[in-house]
């Protein structure tokens, strides 16, 4: 027998599950091993890996892999392909073939002339072994009389750098000149000759009659990976039309099982599957394996033979495994693994109350002639029911009910009638089980939470005075807060962060685009106007997320979500800090000038002009961090370029093994800085020089320093969060013994000195008290005369410092924190993130009137002040460290940027209908009925308030409230309906045209309508269909930025029901200037009248008689509004309190009598 525990030689496995997702096998222990074969076996259930030490591992399994066998093939070189016959494996390096038992010992090896340099090989029908390279040519071998049977070289040939499947009729290889190669099977010749791509093949796969490729070509930036797939017809010998894909294709594979499937791997190790015939669309589901290092990519790809499992290797040691089956099978038809046999020993030993452990394990002696412990009296004993399982919500989606019964396909996840026994089923969602007691665990962590940080909601009531006074109670500032309840709204604390950095605020408040319907960056100008001319309280950010959505690259990085199931559990780590990835790329492409823009903002101050990122965009001149990168090849080339970039994630040493505070040495947050923005990174790529793939090396450095420095923290691992635990502790152990020894003075832990010395005296500490963090608030960057960069910060010790030499060719810069924003775990109300912001004076001089800057804690639309010490200051155990954003103390005085005002007059001027009716049917030409406002009327306000307009808007709805029936009748709203504005009218309210609409626009909706609401809003099925549609259609943000404008020239706007309409549209109209007839005639605790009744008591006019219309709407309600004048004469201060007292009253008695309906006959 052989051992399964034979010492590996450069490899390492780590046990790893894969149930319904990714897992990562680390499989080099020392960073210079890295995978360079990958191979599932054809035999077994078994994966093979070949490393750059020459050492081949099998790992056998699966879902849980383990090391089954691991011995080294060759002592100098990598191995550069795997294969596997019966009980065999052939390893192959760069100038031998070698045949291994697959429990290390070696028949036989070969070597010859020809297989010199060689890069692959592949399995032929006969039972031969065919080895290509750089050399021309093929090499057969045979393996059952171990030796080479051809090698003739042709005059034409060429190199062959992969095999990749073969048909009937040709053997397919590529070369690295771009094309593939189809021999003929008999004689090895080249038959065709296929010009793929121009400079290299990337990949390429054949299945049945189909040939799909991808690969190099020449750009005018260089070597750029093509963003298509190329097919080719193999049957009728011609290109097929070309694949364009949402990621850039670097590995394909077919996987062909009942269909014809193909997988597409990107280089970062994105992956899509889909049928050969079908379009890849946004919706096309793309996945992410998890656990690659920042700077590393994917290196192999392998598909099991049974179509079930895919393999990938990455550049940093790690082994992906995916499947979509919890128990994967790689091969039809699989020989048993043979395993050593287990030591003779008796059961294990199991614990009491372990639940997993079958009793039937533990042989009972004499089981029927002595009672057993298990037969209690009956006295003893009392029946308890076990609570349901809660049925997964994937079932009920796809369930059919047919007569009362529930119909659903098997998800897989579970046997039929099988039911796990876990005693947590019989404990509540809210932490009580069935007898009234806690979960012990939920509670002790909710103990951890304070209460500023835990998450807060609100009811949704029909006035709004429930939800408005809860609001009010949780945010007591100037500073408005963004409602939670909408969705993606998880990044509510991005977007706040991103507001109170000021050059980008006042950048984007300029910024308009009229010429894209989606633009993220002037949908943010938008909402930073609103958070600017809000005065507290609570807003929405509706139409930056309607535009979001809409992004196929995010979409394509699974950053929005679309399932609205509250038990579907949402991985927010992954979700924020790719948000923060996005956004800034995303604004940096919409924002970037364009050629010969005169208008483009001015570089830094003092900042180099040399520097790439002073000639771009305003992320690049704010975020842009400039980068050296020096390639080193293995042949001593060297290759020096400048790359740009806007965030860097965090990387951390590895801890030691059983890690403790005791045997983990003490690193500085400034070495991890460091260390993440200078990156080494070990790869093997193509030299041009060579026609190679050799190993190379890329150091990375920055060579400028920028304004604004972001980190994702990347505290996603167990481990990762124990170092930042045992880090925390070391320094505030550190801090201790300074803040103990007499006369050391550190200004960094005054506060805490104090702290101390306050609980000396005997007093109490205060419930939430932050302690010394190891994350610094203030750091220092310096590339200093020789180019190197340094990091320091005020928490570094001063002998620890290195040596710097600085000239005037020197860059410095001192950054403060400017915001962090963690993650709230928190199993009792939910789990959260939560923005600290260090808001400057300019914010609060513009609210509140006064110079000061300020922490705030934003937790949604809760808002509290907390002291700077209380956003580095991470207790892991309930907030973890997601974001950091430091900034430079002078970022104001080096960017001094102009605000100006992007709307003008021009908004107002007639536009065409976005309709394609029109173009097909001349009779479809929506009528006109709306006149253009003029600038000059806007002039000539009568009440010299402003020029008086009058507004109405109706709405369709995307999703369905979500209510709750309580067992006394009442009734709460846990969810809104989610409501899109589908027409806009806005009329004149005084001058000569008073009362003739000049905005009257159709608002079309890609979104998929649950309900026209036709009663209320008029608008039918088809009218909003830019195909169908008869009426003025008219972008969203054409409309909107025309409300914009006439809120800037200080329009009053007249309306019934306002509050629900600017909510709706998603816009922030001053107070000053609202007159909503709903609240000019209402009675405070009454119910609101509405429009119809008051047109019929005040006007004699019955309106919306079968169905509203917005013209109507807001004709009516300026003519009550200018009845509301009458009677007060023009809001006199004691007419007005009359009308409230007297006439109001009657309003209200008279309702009553006829309960709110409008009489059918004049009375």
């Amino acid at each position: 027998m052989f051992r399964n525990d034979y010492p590996a030689q450069g490899s390492m496995l780590n046990n790893v599950d894969i149930v319904g997702g990714f897992g990562s096998l680390q499989v080099s222990n020392v960073s210079d091993f890295k995978p360079t074969a990958l191979h599932f076996d054809t035999g077994s259930e078994m994966i093979w890996v070949g490393n750059q030490a020459g050492v081949v591992a099998s790992f056998t399994g699966s879902p849980h892999m383990q090391r089954y066998t691991s011995f080294l093939t060759h002592k100098t070189s990598a191995v550069v392909d795997i294969l596997t016959y019966d009980d065999r494996v052939i390893t192959l390096t760069s100038d031998e073939v070698r045949c291994t038992m697959k429990r290390g010992i070696q028949p036989f090896t070969i070597t010859h002339p020809s297989i010199r340099q060689s890069h692959c090989m592949t399995m032929w029908r006969d039972g031969s072994l065919l080895v290509g390279g750089e050399n021309p040519g093929i090499v057969q071998i045979d393996l059952v009389h171990e030796k080479v049977i051809r090698s003739h070289i042709y005059p034409d040939d060429e190199g062959t750098m992969m095999f990749r499947g073969t048909t009937s009729k040709f053997i397919c290889c590529g070369n690295m000149h771009g094309k593939v190669l189809l021999r003929d099977p008999d004689t090895l010749k080249i038959a065709h000759r296929l010009d793929a791509h121009g400079l290299m093949l990337s990949d390429f796969d054949v299945s049945g009659h189909t040939l799909m490729t991808c690969g190099f070509s020449q750009h005018t930036t260089g070597m750029n990976l093509d963003p298509f797939i190329k097919l080719y017809d193999l049957r009728n010998m011609r290109w097929m039309n070309p694949m364009r894909c949402l990621l850039q294709p670097h590995f394909l594979r077919y996987m062909s099982s009942y269909t014809r499937r193909m997988a597409v791997f990107s280089d970062f190790g994105q992956f899509f599957v889909i049928e050969d015939n079908a379009a890849v669309t946004a919706n096309t589901p793309i996945y992410q394996p998890e656990g690659i290092p920042s700077g590393h990519n994917i290196s192999h790809v392998e598909v099991s033979e049974s179509a079930q499992a895919i393999a990938l290797t990455d550049t940093s040691g790690n082994l992906h495994l995916w499947s979509s089956t919890q128990t994967p099978t790689f091969n039809n038809h699989s020989k048993p693994v043979e395993i050593a046999s287990p030591y003779s020993h008796t059961h294990n030993p199991m614990s009491m109350d372990d639940v997993s452990t079958e009793l039937s394990q533990i042989p009972v002696p004499n089981a029927y002639q002595q009672p057993l412990l298990s037969d209690w009296d009956s006295q003893y004993c009392y029946p308890v029911s076990r609570r349901m399982v809660p049925i997964d919500p994937a079932i009920l989606q796809s369930m059919r009910v047919d007569r009362g019964i529930g119909h659903a396909p098997n998800n897989g996840k579970r046997r039929l009638n099988q039911v796990p026994y876990n005693l947590q089923d019989n404990k509540t969602a809210k932490g009580k089980n069935k007898n009234g007691g806690h979960d012990a665990k939920a509670d002790a962590n909710s103990k951890l939470v304070p209460d500023i940080y835990q998450r807060v909601t609100f009811v949704y009531t029909k006035l709004g005075e429930s939800e408005t006074e809860k609001v009010n109670r949780a945010n007591r500032t100037a500073f408005a807060g963004l409602d939670p309840n909408l969705q993606n709204a998880y990044c509510n604390c991005m977007l706040q962060v991103l507001h109170f950095i000021e050059p980008l605020r006042i950048f984007l408040l300029s910024h308009h685009n009229m010429n894209k319907q989606y633009d993220i960056a002037q949908e943010l100008g938008f909402l930073f106007h609103m958070l600017d001319s809000s005065k507290g309280g609570i807003l929405q950010a509706t139409n930056f997320l309607r535009a979001f959505r809409t992004i196929h690259e995010a979409n394509a990085l699974g950053i929005v979500q679309t399932n609205t199931d509250p038990s579907v559990k949402i991985d927010l780590p992954k979700l924020i800090q790719n948000f923060n990835r996005f956004i800034l790329q995303q604004l940096q492409i919409e924002t970037k000038p364009a050629e010969g823009d005169t208008e483009a903002i001015e570089p830094a101050t003092n900042r180099n002009h040399n520097d790439p990122s002073t000639k771009g965009s305003i992320i690049d001149k704010l975020f842009g961090t400039s980068l050296k990168v020096k390639t080193r090849f293995v042949n001593g080339d060297i290759v020096d370029s400048v790359a740009m970039q806007f965030l860097f994630n965090l990387s951390y040493p590895m801890l030691p093994r059983n890690a403790t505070v005791e045997n983990t040495p003490p690193v500085s947050f400034s070495e991890i800085l460091r260390n993440s923005l200078c990156q080494s990174q070990h790869s093997k790529t193509w030299h041009q020089a060579t026609n190679s793939f050799i190993p190379m090396t890329m150091d990375r450095s920055p060579c400028t320093l920028p304004e604004i420095l972001v980190f994702n923290c990347n505290v996603t691992s167990a481990e990762q969060r124990k170092f930042w635990t045992i880090q925390n502790e070391l320094y505030q152990q550190k801090a201790q013994e300074k803040i103990e020894k007499e006369g050391v003075h550190d200004p960094n832990l005054d506060r805490w000195k104090q702290q101390f010395m306050h609980n000396q005296m005997g007093k109490p500490a205060a419930p939430g008290q932050p302690k010394p963090s190891w994350v610094p608030l203030y750091i220092s960057l310096l590339v200093d005369a020789n180019q190197k960069f340094h990091v320091d910060s005020t928490l570094d010790d001063s002998s620890s410092s290195e040596e710097k030499l600085i000239d005037e060719h020197s860059l410095y810069g001192n950054y403060e924190l400017h915001a962090s924003v963690a993650q709230i775990i928190d199993p009792k109300n939910g789990d959260g993130l939560v923005s600290h912001i260090n808001v400057s004076e300019p914010y609060h001089r513009r609210k509140e009137g006064i110079t000061h800057t300020q922490w705030y804690l934003f937790n949604e639309f809760t808002i509290n002040p907390i002291d700077k010490e209380e956003s580095v200051d991470f207790d892991l155990r309930w907030k973890v460290p997601m974001i950091l954003y430091y900034k430079r103390e002078d970022l104001l005085n080096r960017n001094p940027i102009e605000k100006k005002y992007p709307l003008g007059p021009e908004l107002l001027k007639p536009t065409p209908s976005i309709g394609k009716a029109r173009y097909r049917r001349p009779e479809s030409n929506p009528t006109i009925t709306t006149i253009p406002l003029e600038p000059s009327e806007l002039l000539n306000s009568q009440s010299g308030k402003g020029f008086l307009v009058a507004l109405d808007a109706e709405f369709v709805t995307l999703n369905a409230e979500e209510a709750e029936l309580h067992s006394d009748g009442t009734r709460s709203t846990i969810k809104p309906s989610q409501m899109l504005p589908a027409r806009v009218t806005v009329v004149r309210g005084e001058g000569p045209l008073e009362g003739t609409p000049f905005i009257d626009d159709y608002i079309p909706t890609q979104e998929p309508v649950v309900d026209y609401l036709t009663k209320f809003s008029g608008i039918k099925p088809g009218d909003l269909d830019v195909a169908l549609s008869s009426k003025h259609l008219s972008e969203f943000k054409l409309t909107y930025c025309k409300l914009r404008y006439l809120i800037q020239q200080g329009c009053v706007f007249v309306g019934h029901g306002l509050k629900k309409d600017f909510k709706v549209i998603n816009i922030l109209v001053p107070q000053a200037q609202v007159r909503d007839t709903v609240q000019l005639f209402h009675m405070p605790k009454k119910r609101l009248i509405s429009l119809r009744f008051l047109a019929w008591y005040y006007l004699g006019k019955k309106i919306q008689e079968d169905m509203h219309d917005s013209i109507e709407d807001a004709v009516t309600a300026l003519r009550i509004y200018k009845k509301y004048l009458e009677l007060t004469e023009n809001e006199n201060r004691l007419k007005v309190i009359d009308f409230k007292l007297t006439i109001l009253p009657i309003l209200y008695e008279e309702g009553r009598k006829l309960e709110w309906k409008v009489p059918k006959e004049d009375t």
